[in-house]
């Protein structure tokens, strides 16, 4: 990750370089949870002395957990090292033009070649308290996930194909409703005990999806 993230920086140095020919822009990388940290990139920061800071997470969808934990981490840096200087964030971008654009070109450049597929989203789960208290990252990324959708304009896949033991097998998807759902869900912890609290820790209803093999 840190390797794309790098890439990401020069793109957007130059990009920024390109643009706005008046002013200079130096990208400096901050990590969460992992090298380069923010206590050490504040001493780059000061050495190169800019007018003005601004923070741009990479985490598309606004949560306090992550862009909301990591500009308090990047505050409380510069704070320690008495170091003030004017700032700005920018919050989130879960339904941005180019965002979803590439998105939609990614997935179509993966699946051009492919008869059957199941696309499915997937996002970090956030307590179910942290959502009933306002984190709005649950709302941004299903609006993320519906203009990716939206931009691909396909229609509703019903069918797949899954390797089961090394045999390509053709199936049918049904995602199962509230009552079916229910039934089938007893039947899963049973089989797989660590599932029963996976629905504790997430405020969205975790959906079940039978395969039927396909007379097709």
């Amino acid at each position: 990750i840190l390797r794309l993230t790098e890439d990401q920086s020069k793109a957007l140095e130059i990009s920024l370089n390109k643009e706005d020919i008046l002013c200079n822009y130096k990208c400096f990388i901050v990590m969460r949870c992992w090298h380069p940290r923010a206590e050490n990139v504040i001493k780059k920061v000061i050495n190169y002395s800019p007018d003005e800071v601004i923070l741009m997470p990479l985490y598309p969808q606004y949560s306090a957990a992550t862009s909301g934990s990591s500009i308090k981490e990047w505050k409380d840096v510069c704070i320690k090292n008495n170091y003030k200087v004017k700032t700005s964030s920018i919050c989130c971008y879960p339904t941005d033009e180019n965002f979803i654009k590439a998105h939609k070109e990614e997935i179509i450049r993966k699946i051009k070649n492919f008869k059957n597929f199941k696309l499915i989203f997937s996002a970090h789960g956030l307590p179910e308290q942290n959502i009933k208290k306002g984190d709005p990252y649950q709302w941004q990324v299903e609006q993320s996930v519906n203009k990716v959708v939206e931009s691909l304009n396909i229609k509703d896949i019903k069918k797949t194909t899954l390797i089961v033991k090394g045999k390509k097998l053709s199936v049918d998807i049904n995602i199962l409703s509230d009552g079916e759902k229910e039934k089938a869900w007893s039947k899963l912890i049973l089989e797989y005990p660590g599932f029963s609290n996976y629905q504790e820790k997430t405020y969205r209803s975790i959906p079940v999806i039978k395969f039927t093999l396909s007379n097709n």
